[in-house]
């Protein structure tokens, strides 16, 4: 788990926590479940997450994980390209 937090913070400049709180976190269970949870329970502004490269409309295909999250999220949500 150390070096999944470790490949994550390294996704983010080291400027941007000067900016806004950043709150990473590993978790296991449902993706669309524990992403939602975690966000209601740190009350975040906004969503970030990756979504598989797909050929057409990454992550607005029904039944992905980034649109269902983007679409019953109550806050942004920024899916970026893996």
């Amino acid at each position: 788990m150390d070096s999944i937090l470790r490949q994550m913070k390294e996704l983010v400049p080291e400027t941007f926590g000067e900016q806004c709180q950043i709150d990473y976190r590993v978790v296991y269970g449902k993706p669309v479940e524990e992403i939602l949870r975690v966000r209601q329970e740190t009350q975040a502004d906004l969503i970030v997450m990756g979504a598989k490269k797909r050929k057409n409309f990454a992550g607005h295909l029904p039944h992905t994980t980034a649109f269902e999250v983007a679409s019953t999220a109550p806050c942004p949500v920024l899916t970026v390209r893996s």
